[in-house]
């Protein structure tokens, strides 16, 4: 008498499969009516100190709307209040390390976080909507370079004090800004390129380079 049983037959999962017709004849049905995406959103903003949490919310609330339905097409996927508060937890992350405006690191945490289930069409959709939803810059094309620089900046800065933390193990002097530098053209190299043939004269940080980069891909 102490157990309670419940099935649920949900219509937004891609392996939903019926109730059996008589496994239904055991059950007492009930209807839940599903909570407001926008409030709980903004009450969400509201806890942490958003001041602009009515505006984010209602451009959160309008980006996963339209988004779910896309990638649910291709991935079986939380629920949007699920990705709602992801997405508000890694952009509150964020604005602790660098001064931007929450509804661009919100856009950001969006782009990121949804950009790995789209092909190049769904993709180009995506950015559609992120600008659509968010508004930010004068077009979509504007909105991404800006993430995309934003994203450069966030792996620059983990590359040099990555490089910081390496030259204090190593016990070596030498400048940080030039390393920071050779390393970043490196990794991009390596992302673009299968083999690469590192060139220079004695004593000008190859081998330190290449050192530093094994670490940081250790760590």
């Amino acid at each position: 008498r102490n157990c309670r049983f419940f099935l649920t037959s949900d219509v937004n999962y891609l392996n939903n499969e019926n109730i059996p017709t008589h496994l239904k004849t055991f059950v007492r049905p009930i209807s839940l009516i599903p909570p407001n995406l926008q409030e709980l959103v903004e009450i969400r903003l509201m806890s942490i100190g958003i001041k602009e949490s009515q505006v984010i919310s209602k451009q959160l609330t309008g980006f996963l709307n339209s988004v779910y339905i896309i990638i649910h097409q291709v991935k079986s996927c939380p629920s949007p209040i699920i990705h709602a508060i992801k997405i508000i937890e890694h952009s509150v992350s964020l604005s602790t390390k660098y001064e931007k405006e929450m509804d661009f690191l919100i856009a950001f945490a969006c782009y990121g976080r949804f950009i790995c289930y789209c092909d190049e069409t769904r993709k180009l959709l995506l950015q559609r909507i992120l600008y659509t939803s968010f508004q930010i810059g004068s077009n979509a094309t504007e909105l991404i370079n800006k993430i995309e620089e934003f994203s450069q900046e966030r792996i620059n800065n983990t590359v040099k004090n990555a490089i910081i933390h390496e030259l204090s193990n190593l016990n070596l002097s030498l400048p940080i800004d030039y390393l920071c530098e050779q390393t970043v053209k490196l990794i991009s190299l390596m992302n673009n390129y299968t083999s690469i043939i590192i060139v220079g004269p004695p004593n000008s940080g190859k081998s330190t380079i290449i050192k530093i980069l094994s670490k940081i891909f250790e760590r």
